[in-house]
């Protein structure tokens, strides 16, 4: 058995489509190989799954050498959890007996506040699987439609990768940017954030990259000696340090996702996204509508859930 699956969104999207390799697994007893198409960005999560091959796509859309072998390879199931361009245009090209998409070859801002039918491609003709997937449920409802059955605990990853799951030390874990604008903290609203936790005695860790440094330089806490700094952690380094965290705050990006996996406490904060569909523990989480994601209102339903969730030292 053959599978491939189109994930060249983002890294968050490529490390929740990782779930499905378990069940999937589980399901077809027999042998079973998977091939990943990805953005280059995304390969580092890789490093726990050396036996998935990789055809690798840069950040123009073209892709690498080995993109030859995704043409002449047939597979049995070309799966894509996500919609958009580069994914739509693969799925079309891929040559497979069954194809698993959305029929879409356009980025939807907001996907996942829509019901979206889902198609069975078979030799390239539309044929409706008569299931859809409901914006309220997990994205890996998917996976019950595509082995029609239902998969128990579908979104969790084994917990074999993650070898330093650790007992909390205590830390507050932050993470409030992400490559899209529509998911990134305005700077106002992570400074009320990073204000509060800090009049609380939290000691607070920021997961930093570029965006991220920016965020922290114009709110004036770029070098403050209360904020444990992680600057573009590796993988093994991200996991220990979420794994030892009391608390995850963040926005929907690819950290969120790691917490989420190792059933971290989470306090995500969501703008376009529903963080049901794409968090197991999403109880604390927010959905802000647009027009007040950034300002002190959105900030006064963070703040009603940060003294839910934590107690001061």
């Amino acid at each position: 058995m053959r599978i491939l699956i189109i994930s060249i969104n983002a890294i968050g999207d490529t490390f929740l489509s990782l779930s499905a390799i378990e069940p999937l697994t589980i399901f077809f007893s027999d042998s079973i190989s998977f091939t990943f198409v990805i953005s280059a960005d995304s390969e580092f999560l890789f490093e726990f799954h050396p036996k998935i091959k990789l055809i690798k796509i840069n950040k123009d859309g073209f892709p690498f050498p080995n993109v030859s072998n995704f043409f002449l390879e047939k597979y049995d199931f070309v799966i894509s959890f996500f919609p958009g361009r580069l994914n739509g245009l693969f799925v079309a090209l891929a040559s497979a007996e069954c194809k698993y998409s959305f029929a879409s070859f356009k980025i939807i801002n907001q996907w996942h506040n829509k019901t979206l039918p889902l198609f069975n491609y078979k030799l390239f003709r539309f044929k409706k699987t008569g299931e859809y997937w409901q914006p309220e449920n997990n994205f890996l409802e998917l996976v019950k439609i595509l082995i029609g059955k239902i998969v128990p605990q579908p979104f969790k990853l084994s917990k074999k990768y993650f070898p330093f799951h650790e007992k909390s030390q205590g830390t507050i874990c932050a993470h409030f940017t992400s490559r899209y604008r529509s998911k990134s903290l305005n700077p106002d609203l992570a400074k009320n954030i990073v204000d509060f936790l800090l009049e609380k005695n939290q000691k607070l860790l920021v997961i930093a990259d570029n965006s991220t440094n920016k965020l922290l330089a114009t709110i004036g806490y770029s070098s403050d000696v209360r904020i444990t700094y992680l600057v573009y952690p590796k993988l093994a380094e991200l996991v220990k340090v979420i794994g030892t965290s009391k608390l995850f705050i963040g926005c929907d990006s690819f950290p969120i996702h790691v917490a989420d996996a190792m059933d971290k406490q989470i306090l995500g904060i969501f703008g376009p996204t529903d963080p049901k569909s794409v968090l197991v523990n999403h109880e604390h989480s927010i959905k802000l509508p647009a027009e007040i994601l950034y300002d002190y209102v959105g900030f006064s339903s963070i703040k009603n859930k940060l003294n839910e969730l934590i107690v001061e030292d």
